[in-house]
């Protein structure tokens, strides 16, 4: 993964479901993922410093998406050098499965993580500027590489992940107990309305290998499928 900086302008005109009411202008969402993950991979430290919080803000987005990975939160592992003819140092990883060798991290780690990150000027801006700020967690967020069901502290990443994007305390993802944090928020009206659906890939992940296994669970399954616009409900 890399870090993206990413803005997607919205134009209602371009998809008009019969019975829809046209209208000017336009919904500008932006997104980000995979910020400042230079304790994993120094790969990830190029792409930390050309990342620039100024090019998203002005671009005026009317609303700002997480699409996962806002801190790195876990902890690799240590690197292992192999005594072969050619000097090769590699982390000592298994191919798949949760944790994969990294320590998860705990819940005042990702507390100090979140106030980092919204204590960044360029991005305590962009927060000021937008509606709403969105969005969802991948593995390192949600606390463990490859993280999935079975991560011991989920509920309190998710209680965490919610204080960062500053849900309301009656915020329907706190509501519901021994659930993940998906969500959906409808930005705009009529005809220039977007439905943002982010969905939770970690919380109710199976473990790797399981036969049969779901990645979404029954509850976010069956309110995906209540939630998702058909076209004549006049959302993008």
């Amino acid at each position: 993964s890399v870090l993206w900086p990413l803005s997607l302008a919205v134009e209602p005109d371009a998809w008009i479901a019969e019975g829809m009411v046209s209208a000017k202008g336009r919904t500008l969402l932006s997104f980000a993922s995979c910020k400042d993950g230079t304790a994993h991979s120094s790969a990830y430290a190029a792409a930390e410093r050309s990342f620039d919080w100024r090019l998203l803000s002005s671009r005026s987005p009317h609303a700002f998406v997480w699409a996962g990975d806002a801190v790195y939160a876990d902890h690799p592992p240590p690197r292992v050098e192999r005594a072969w003819p050619i000097r090769i140092v590699l982390p000592d990883l298994p191919l798949s499965g949760a944790g994969r060798g990294f320590r998860g991290a705990q819940p005042h780690e990702l507390r100090r993580l979140y106030a980092e990150l919204n204590a960044e000027p360029g991005y305590a801006s962009l927060r000021s500027s937008v509606r709403a700020v969105l969005g969802t967690w991948d593995d390192h967020d949600f606390g463990l590489d490859d993280a999935d069901r079975t991560f011991a502290f989920r509920n309190e990443s998710k209680r965490e992940f919610l204080d960062f994007l500053g849900a309301s305390a009656d915020d329907a993802r706190r509501l519901r107990d021994g659930a993940g944090g998906w969500g959906a928020t409808l930005l705009g009206e009529g005809a220039r309305s977007v439905l943002v659906i982010a969905l939770d890939l970690r919380y109710h992940r199976d473990p790797y290998g399981l036969e049969g296994g779901d990645i979404l669970g029954e509850q976010q399954w069956d309110c995906l499928l209540y939630t998702s616009p058909s076209p004549r409900d006049g959302l993008l």
